[in-house]
């Protein structure tokens, strides 16, 4: 209280009630801020008293450490002595006060940088364990990137290896089969080259669920197939065919022949296969080629033979090679 009414510029109540707290004061501060204060309080009107306040204020405050206390003090003493007119005391005094505030603001500074360090290393930390953070994230969305990835590498080849097996299981059946008609055919063996239409229409479906990289992949098993139905690894011979479509239809491949020479060599073969009852697509199969080439082909032959377009090509095909026949 005696401080606030010191403040408040009544030093004499100030004095009164600074002195009523000294006694009650046993902390060695805050009775050199008490002697501070009532030095202050005579500094006007008894130099005495206050240079014997101050007096002790100063000694008191060397049992701590309190900078602030301290500078007031040296500037008091300062003041004092002005009033008392010891200038070259003053001076001094106010030297020592100067150079303590200036420790004083070193301290400050010092300590600012400080706090500005330790905020700089926290953010540094903090930036550190974010980057930290992210990279783990990172590297873990990669892991499970390459995780789903070769898990679909290995599905597809683990699929990929379950189709190829069911492809060679399924020729390697459809060998035991031929050679079960071959070796025991359903029909009398005038009726032979029907079995033969037979094999050759199963041979197409099988050309056509090979692929042509399984077809490379597994071509021993191609050949065998070649060896049992045309008794060539290599592959079908084709004059065998037009033999046994002369034979069946009354030399048909010949009249084909002869009513139009302008037909290659693929040609014949698709009129052929289709005269045996194969649809297009078994075709394109045995002829390594594509649906629409044969399609393409045979709208060519409907254009060169004027057969008509809406009607079916086999019949059509006979009806002409009947006719040229009977006009004969």
């Amino acid at each position: 209280m005696g401080a606030s009414l010191l403040e408040i510029g009544k030093p004499n109540e100030a004095k009164a009630k600074l002195l009523e707290a000294l006694p009650f004061s046993v902390d060695s501060i805050q009775q050199a801020k008490i002697n501070l204060n009532l030095a202050i309080a005579n500094i006007n009107n008894c130099p005495d008293s206050a240079d014997f306040y101050i007096t002790n204020a100063k000694k008191l405050s060397q049992e701590g450490n309190d900078s602030t206390l301290k500078l007031s003090i040296w500037y008091y003493l300062s003041q004092i002595d002005e009033k008392k007119g010891n200038y070259a005391g003053s001076l001094e005094h106010y030297k020592k006060h100067t150079e303590l505030l200036s420790s004083i603001f070193d301290e400050i500074q010092v300590a600012n940088y400080l706090d500005v360090q330790k905020k700089y290393n926290f953010d540094r930390m903090r930036q550190a364990n974010m980057q930290l953070t992210i990279d783990k994230q990172r590297n873990f969305i990669l892991f499970l990137i390459a995780t789903v990835f070769l898990i679909i590498i290995a599905f597809l080849f683990y699929r990929k290896k379950t189709r190829d097996e069911e492809i060679i299981l399924t020729a390697k059946q459809e060998i035991y089969q031929l050679k079960e008609i071959i070796n025991n055919p359903p029909v009398p063996k005038p009726d032979s080259d029907f079995i033969h239409f037979a094999i050759l229409k199963r041979l197409a479906l099988l050309e056509n669920k090979i692929t042509k990289k399984e077809k490379e992949k597994e071509t021993g098993i191609l050949k065998q197939i070649y060896s049992i139905v045309y008794g060539n690894p290599e592959g079908y011979d084709w004059k065998v065919l037009e033999n046994e479509i002369n034979q069946v239809y009354n030399g048909y491949a010949d009249k084909l022949q002869a009513i139009a020479p302008q037909l290659n060599a693929e040609d014949f073969q698709i009129c052929y296969l289709a005269k045996t009852g194969l649809k297009d697509k078994e075709i394109a199969g045995l002829l390594h080629t594509s649906l629409i080439r044969i399609q393409m082909r045979k709208n060519h032959f409907r254009n060169v033979l004027h057969l008509q377009k809406q009607v079916n090509f086999i019949k059509e095909l006979d009806r002409i090679i009947s006719n040229r026949t009977l006009s004969k």
